[in-house]
C-alpha cells in the first residue's frame, strides 16, 4: 500500500466532530450574560447580547472579556457543565470513521474547551 501524502489530520472538535445543542447552549449564553450584567433573560437582553456578539466578531469569549471577565471565563463556564448537556455528535458514525482514519494516518483533535471530557462522554476513543 502506498504511503499517504497526508501525514497527520487535525480536527477542530466543535462544530465538526461535535455540535452544540443549540437551544441549551444559547440559554447558557443568555443566562451567563444576565448574571454578569445583573439583568434578566428576556427579549431585550437577548437582543443586546446578539448585538454585542456580532460587534465582537461572533465570539462569546470576546463578549465576556468586554465585560471585564477573564479570557478563560466563557470556556470555564462551558466546561462546568456535563458535555452531554451541551454537545452531541455531528453524526452517529463519527467514532467509527475516526477509527478508520486513525488506522491510516495519525489524527488529533483541538479545541478551546476540554476535549477529553467531551470525547469520553460521546463514546469517542481518546487514543
Amino acid at each position: 500500500m502506498p504511503r499517504p501524502a497526508i501525514k497527520h489530520v487535525w480536527f477542530d472538535l466543535r462544530e465538526t466532530i461535535v455540535v452544540s445543542k443549540k437551544e441549551r447552549y444559547e440559554r447558557l449564553r443568555y443566562e451567563t450574560y444576565a448574571q454578569v450584567t445583573g439583568g434578566s433573560v428576556g427579549d431585550a437582553l437577548i437582543a443586546e447580547y446578539e448585538q454585542l456578539y456580532a460587534k465582537l466578531k461572533n465570539s462569546n469569549t470576546a463578549v465576556f472579556r468586554s465585560l471585564g471577565q477573564s479570557q478563560q471565563f466563557w470556556s470555564q463556564r462551558v466546561n462546568s457543565f456535563a458535555p452531554s448537556e451541551l454537545y452531541e455528535l455531528a453524526h452517529p458514525r463519527i467514532p467509527d470513521q475516526l477509527q478508520r482514519i486513525r488506522s491510516i494516518v495519525p489524527i488529533s483533535l483541538f479545541s478551546n474547551i476540554e476535549p477529553q471530557k467531551i470525547i469520553a462522554a460521546l463514546q469517542i476513543d481518546p487514543s
